[in-house]
C-alpha cells in the first residue's frame, strides 16, 4: 500500500520537477520508495509484534523522534538511521548538487559504495523480518476465550 501511494505520487509529481533525465529520476525514486516501504514496514512490524498494546505510539516515537530529527543530526547516530541509506542513494543515483543545498556532508555518504547501501537495508529488512517471525513463533499469546 505504502510503495503504491508513493509511487502514485513519484509518477504524478516528476513531471513538475526539473530533473534532466526524468526517466533516470523517476526509475531511482521508484526503486528509493520501494527499498524505504520495505525497510520501514520491517521495522515497523517488529515493533507491533514485540509491543502489541503501545506499538503505533513507539512507531510514531521512532519516526518523528529518530528518523525525523536524529536522522539529521550531523553525528554518528545518523548513520544508524534508516533515512541516512535512503539519502545517501538519493544523492548518488539522481546526482544532487550537495554542496549547495546542505552546509555539510554528514547528511549522506558519498564514500561508501552504493551496493552496500541497497545491500544494508535489504539485509536489515529481512532481519527484522526474521527477529519479527521468531517472536511470533515463540510467543504465547492468550485466545479470546482464555482471557
Amino acid at each position: 500500500w505504502t510503495t503504491a501511494c508513493g509511487w502514485t505520487a513519484v509518477t504524478l509529481s516528476l513531471p513538475f520537477v526539473g530533473f534532466q533525465s526524468p526517466l533516470r529520476a523517476w526509475f531511482a525514486i521508484l526503486a528509493l520508495c520501494l527499498l524505504s516501504s520495505l525497510a520501514h514496514g520491517a521495522l515497523f512490524a517488529l515493533i507491533g509484534v514485540l509491543l502489541q498494546r503501545r506499538s503505533m505510539v513507539v512507531a510514531f516515537f521512532y519516526a518523528d523522534v529518530i528518523e525525523g530529527i536524529l536522522g539529521w543530526i550531523p553525528a554518528i547516530l545518523n548513520k544508524f538511521t534508516l533515512a541516512y541509506r535512503i539519502r545517501s542513494l538519493m544523492a548518488s543515483w539522481l546526482d544532487l548538487p550537495l554542496k549547495k543545498s546542505l552546509p555539510t556532508s554528514e547528511w549522506v555518504s558519498k564514500d561508501v559504495p552504493e551496493s552496500v547501501h541497497v545491500a544494508v537495508q535489504l539485509g536489515g529488512t529481512v532481519f527484522l523480518l526474521a527477529i519479527a517471525l521468531w517472536r511470533v513463533q515463540t510467543a504465547q499469546y492468550l485466545g479470546k476465550s482464555e482471557t
